[in-house]
């Protein structure tokens, strides 16, 4: 009779899911889903974090200080491992650094709405 390790299935569908979420979030676009604008990001890359911001609105800039840097239009999204819209409309890009792996920001942009090719939310 075949014996199933079920560890290592685990693992593999695990791993299945974490590259599929990396392949869809990673391909996203410069645009608000709603086909709204993208007034200004905050990039905190340059503070040694591994994420960047997309606001609808500008006014948003007043709070990118502490070293951070401010641009208008949207965020650099080149070495991206995901994106996801957040709650308040915000579109949060995840890097990979020494401190984040691709599977920690991944199982961190599916908390929101990861976003797709299109821009618009996948989930």
């Amino acid at each position: 009779m075949l014996q199933v390790n079920r560890t290592k299935v685990a693992s593999v569908v695990f791993s299945m899911v974490v590259v599929s979420g990396v392949l869809l979030a990673v391909t996203a676009c410069d645009a608000l889903s709603g086909g709204g604008k993208i007034a200004g990001s905050c990039d905190w890359r340059p503070t040694n974090k591994d994420r960047c911001f997309e606001y609808p609105d500008a006014d948003a800039k007043k709070d990118c200080t502490a070293g951070r840097v401010w641009k208008a239009g949207p965020c650099d999204h080149t070495g991206a491992v995901c994106g996801a819209r957040l709650s308040s409309g915000v579109q949060k890009w995840i890097f990979a650094t020494a401190g984040t792996t691709k599977e920690k920001a991944t199982a961190e942009c599916a908390q929101d709405k990861v976003l797709g090719p299109d821009g618009k939310p996948a989930n």
